[in-house]
């Protein structure tokens, strides 16, 4: 499974791993970190024991460079990690664009909560090969939205 997003540098962090857990139709049921190879991210920021020392809700994608690489973990139990790789940064680092961004790409259904995490929905696809298909991203536009900001109220 994968996604292509395009999101201007002005995005938080925060709101960065809002689009991407939609995208992939994350409940939002589980708590999650951004690693970026030097911090350990997470909102709120609590002792885990899992290194998170820093708040999402300080940092922006535009301070990152083209070919950064960053990992989201949600669901600490199932175990879901998302890497996520910046393919171009605008020369300002946070490029004014109010905050649009839009799902251009992908392949694949997403995840499901609390189902095993990659064993699970591998065990779901050897029933359902409609799981592993490209993905309509006319069709799921609308309702990655309306995800990003079910998401937005749950993690607040």
């Amino acid at each position: 499974m994968w996604r292509q997003i395009i999101l201007g540098g002005d995005a938080r962090l925060d709101t960065l791993c809002y689009l991407v857990l939609a995208s992939f139709r994350a409940q939002g049921s589980h708590l999650f970190t951004l690693q970026d190879g030097v911090h350990t991210y997470q909102l709120p920021i609590f002792e885990s024991g899992l290194g998170a020392n820093k708040s999402l809700l300080a940092r922006w994608l535009g301070e990152y460079r083209a070919g950064a690489e960053l990992t989201l973990a949600y669901d600490f139990g199932d175990g879901w990690r998302f890497k996520i790789k910046v393919d171009e940064v605008a020369d300002q680092s946070r490029l004014k664009t109010n905050g649009t961004a839009k799902l251009v790409a992908g392949s694949g259904h997403g995840i499901i909560d609390d189902i095993g995490g990659t064993t699970g929905l591998t065990d779901v696809a050897k029933d359902d090969p409609g799981i592993d298909h490209p993905l309509n991203v006319n069709r799921e536009q609308a309702a990655w939205r309306k995800r990003v900001d079910r998401l937005k109220k749950n993690y607040r």
